[in-house]
């Protein structure tokens, strides 16, 4: 897959996350990613830890409400 094919792909993960494109957020190493073969999920996984922590209720929309017992 070319890297605009795997970008459009992390923008459509964005979207339905973050209702709001990776270009709306912090840099990330896109390219670098695509580079080593890591998949848009995992990548936008590495992008959530590594660079968008800061970014209020991130977490929570990446990764959902954790169950309450």
């Amino acid at each position: 897959m070319t890297f605009d094919t795997w970008k459009r792909k992390i923008d459509g993960l964005c979207y339905g996350h973050f209702m709001i494109s990776s270009d709306d957020l912090p840099d990330a190493p896109w390219r670098e990613y695509y580079d080593d073969g890591m998949s848009p999920v995992d990548s936008v996984d590495c992008a959530v830890i590594d660079y968008w922590s800061d970014v209020p209720a991130i977490d929570t929309l990446w990764y959902g409400e954790e169950e309450m017992v």
